[in-house]
């Protein structure tokens, strides 16, 4: 009975002492996760001040460095009570990059953080209305990764891909999707509502379920599959494109040009059009004087429809003649450079020191537009190098 009664007190004091062990090391690993989550709480802040910051350098750093916390298995990741690796800043990170990228325009530093966004733990009902994803890579990284309900409201994904995706239910309404790649990517039952699909490749995408009501611009491969509700109805995946025409033999440009010009403005023009006819380009103009009493805006259609890109300059008028100088700009060419956009025409924006109104505005940049400015000695080979993305997009490149 002793050894019994000894053994038992001896259990007794050893559970005792193994609670409180247990209890002591909880209390130590709650009070490290306090201080691992301050610790990233502050690197997540510094990031964030990086991102406001007026230096380029440290706001494409934070850039990069924002992608750091969605890294559960990095040094910025945590492990929860269970032992299981998180990252427990993942949808602060992806928030604050769907907030800059509702205000940011296209470039470097929008095209960091819009990939970045890839890299995710999930983007399975994230809200990505109004974003500027320009250029974006948006498949998941991440084997796991989703967009799954996904919201693009009135989102820019121009020239951006969403190869592979896995966004069944995705809204896509009046999104702009100019050139995007959705090949190969799961959308059924997404919606497309009013959206802009001008060039938009779906090679082999499962669309079914998915609403085109009121798109703008649907691929024609893809209209026997569409029903009187412009739903898609067939579980067969997108078919590809039609072969595309053959490039016409003579390919033009458009140049949209201001009626006054000093000589030199106007062998600015000249050195311009020298340039262009080095890479095998013609031009082509409306003067004023060409314009009709009437349906004008018909003839500059009729013009754009033979040409390959445009060019709009943005010159000031000569102080003789106003008194002044200001900018030379009439309405007639922001209607040109409208209707090229429109078109589907890669533009080329030149404009002079001062010149910043409508189209010459430098929010104007972006997918299929680029903006070069001039200065006060002409620079060939600086201009030549500016030409070479709208180039590219002449070539299809």
């Amino acid at each position: 009975m002793f050894f019994a009664a000894d053994v038992g007190a001896t259990v007794s004091i050893g559970s005792a002492i193994v609670g409180a062990l247990v209890a002591l090391f909880g209390v130590m690993g709650y009070q490290s996760r306090r201080a691992r989550l301050s610790a990233i709480r502050d690197a997540f802040n510094d990031v964030v001040s990086a991102l406001a910051s007026g230096e380029t350098e440290r706001r494409l750093a934070g850039a990069v460095l924002l992608r750091r916390f969605f890294d559960r298995s990095s040094e910025l990741g945590v492990r929860d009570l269970l032992g299981r690796r998180r990252a427990p800043y993942a949808e602060e990170a992806v928030s604050v990059i769907a907030a800059v990228l509702r205000g940011l325009p296209s470039g470097d530093l929008q095209k960091l953080l819009a990939d970045g966004l890839a890299y995710a733990p999930t983007l399975e009902s994230v809200d990505l209305q109004r974003t500027n994803l320009q250029g974006a890579y948006l498949a998941p990284r991440r084997s796991h990764g989703t967009l799954e309900r996904a919201d693009f409201y009135r989102a820019d994904l121009s020239g951006g891909s969403l190869k592979l995706a896995r966004a069944p239910k995705a809204v896509f309404y009046q999104a702009r999707l100019r050139d995007t790649v959705l090949r190969g990517a799961d959308l059924k039952g997404a919606n497309f509502f009013e959206a802009d699909l001008t060039g938009a490749v779906f090679t082999g995408a499962e669309l079914e379920g998915a609403s085109f009501a009121g798109a703008r611009n649907v691929p024609a491969e893809l209209e026997p599959f569409l029903g009187p509700d412009r739903g898609y109805g067939s579980s067969a995946r997108a078919p590809a494109p039609e072969a595309a025409r053959a490039p016409a033999a003579r390919r033009s440009v458009f140049l949209s040009l201001p009626s006054q010009r000093t000589p030199l403005q106007e062998a600015v023009c000249d050195r311009l059009v020298t340039l262009l006819g080095q890479q095998g380009l013609e031009t082509q103009r409306l003067p004023r004087s060409d314009y009709p009493p009437s349906d004008a805006m018909s003839e500059i259609y009729r013009r754009l429809g033979g040409c390959v890109g445009a060019v709009v300059f943005g010159f000031r008028v000569p102080a003789s003649t106003t008194g002044e100088s200001s900018p030379g700009v009439s309405p007639w060419t922001h209607a040109e450079a409208g209707m090229a956009y429109a078109c589907n025409l890669p533009l080329l924006i030149i404009r002079e020191p001062g010149v910043d109104v409508g189209v010459f505005h430098d929010a104007v940049g972006g997918h299929r537009t680029h903006l070069v400015d001039l200065h006060e000695a002409w620079d060939e080979h600086l201009v030549a190098q500016s030409l070479g993305p709208w180039l590219a997009e002449l070539d299809g490149s």
